[in-house]
Formats: C-alpha cells, structure tokens, sequence
C-alpha cells in the first residue's frame, strides 16, 4: 500500500508540474501508523532525483511541529536511506549567549564556538561530525538532536546550533516557526547552500495543525533584545559610512 501511494503521489506530481502549476501541492492523507513519514522522505527524493535528470538543482525542507517529531524523521532517515540531515534547533536550548526571548533574529555573536564554523577547517570538521553523530544514533537508537548539544561542544568545541544546520546540504528538518515566521523563514532561505537551489520542497508534518500554530503563536521582543538590535544596527552603519557605501548616504 505504501509503494501504491508513493506512486500516486509521484503520478500526481508529475502531471501538475507538466501543466505548469507552481507550487505543486500534495496532500498525503493516512491514518496513524501507516509510515506517512518514509513515504514523505521517499517521495521526496524521488522528487529531488527527477529534478536533478532534468537540470534543476533542489533542497528538501522538513517542518514538524514538535521536537519528538523532529527525532521521528531522523530516525527514519537513517534506518531507511543510511543520511542524517541538517537540523535546525531551538536557539534558546542550545545557544549560550542569548537570552530566553532571543532567537535567530538576532545575529549570532561572534563566540569562540561559532567563529570555528566559519573557519578554513569548518568542512573537514563538519564531516567528522555528520560522521559521527549518524554512527551514534544508530549504535544508540536515540534520535534526539538534543542529547548531543553538550557532547558536541566539549568534544568538537564549536557552535551546535550552526554545526548541526549545516550537516546536510541537501535536508534539513525544522520546527513549525521557520515555516510561519516570515524572518525564520528568510533566515532559513538565505543560508549558504539554500538560496542557490532552483526548487524547494517543503514536507509538512501534521499540516491540519499549522493553523492552530499559527493563531496560537506569541512572538515578544525583550529590552534586552532590542537594545541588542540597536548595537548591530550601529555597527553595520559605522562600517557602511567607514567605507563610504553610497546606498548610506
């Protein structure tokens, strides 16, 4: 039943995006158990495969709305295709430099853990990492992201939070927020390896719960925050009028 259904939703896709239709939205509707999750990642690289014969380059996002869910879909991730993806985690329970109303908005501070992402070690580090973390979930059977937050940093002395967003190019499974907030998004958008890819495909776990979500989100902005805010802003005027850029004048 599940190839049957990975088959239809292929059928279907083929047929909207050959009339031009875009986006191309499916919905994938199955009762509880029924392995909604494999045949979404499948699907989706079936997807990302078909794009790739025919020149388009893509990039597989994941939402879900809860971090046990987030564990679910690298689970199956690994125990059917061998591939962890990247993962983008709550920057209040992994980053130790922001206060609890802090999120991406806020650039990252230039810690000694984040500087190391961007340093001319950073691939080889980020492979080792994937590496690694891919053995240990599968010798442990513990799927959650989280439980290796502090592993990370002792054992590779760098930024999770980053680290862990760029362990795949090619997936990455995010929390309800990236897909609803229109700055996550843009944020989600403007990474390195994303912005470039012709076509993005979006899996979204749950979606009858996305406008409940939606309604229910509270977004605060701390004084901290803003005052945070201000700093940057300054900053970035101060190096725009140091070098004369005319679009600050």
């Amino acid at each position: 039943e599940q190839e049957i259904m990975i088959k239809e939703l292929f059928k279907g896709f083929l047929e909207l995006w050959r009339e031009g239709k875009r986006p191309v939205v499916l919905c994938l509707n199955a009762p509880t158990g029924f392995g909604k999750t494999l045949i979404a990642l499948y699907f989706s690289k079936m997807v990302d495969r078909w794009l790739a014969n025919n020149g388009l380059d893509s990039v597989r996002f994941v939402f879900v709305r809860t971090r046990s869910q987030m564990s679910s879909f690298v689970r199956d991730s690994l125990k059917f295709f061998d591939e962890l993806p990247s993962l983008k985690l709550n920057k209040v329970e992994v980053c130790r430099k922001v206060y609890k109303a802090e999120t991406e908005i806020i650039r990252c501070n230039e810690c000694s853990l984040s500087r190391r992402i961007y340093s001319n070690e950073a691939l080889q580090l980020l492979d080792k990492l994937y590496n690694e973390l891919r053995g240990q979930m599968k010798r442990t059977n513990i799927y959650d992201p989280y439980l290796y937050i502090l592993p990370t940093i002792i054992a590779y002395k760098t930024c999770p939070y980053l680290a862990f967003s760029l362990l795949n190019t090619n997936i990455m499974v995010c929390t309800y927020p990236y897909l609803l907030n229109e700055n996550l998004t843009k944020i989600l958008l403007s990474q390195m390896y994303t912005w470039k890819r012709d076509i993005k495909i979006a899996i979204i776990d749950e979606a009858h719960n996305v406008e409940n979500a939606y309604l229910s989100t509270d977004i605060s902005i701390s004084l901290h925050c803003l005052k945070a805010s201000l700093k940057e802003l300054n900053e970035i005027l101060f190096e725009a009028i140091s070098r004369n850029d005319k679009d600050f004048n």
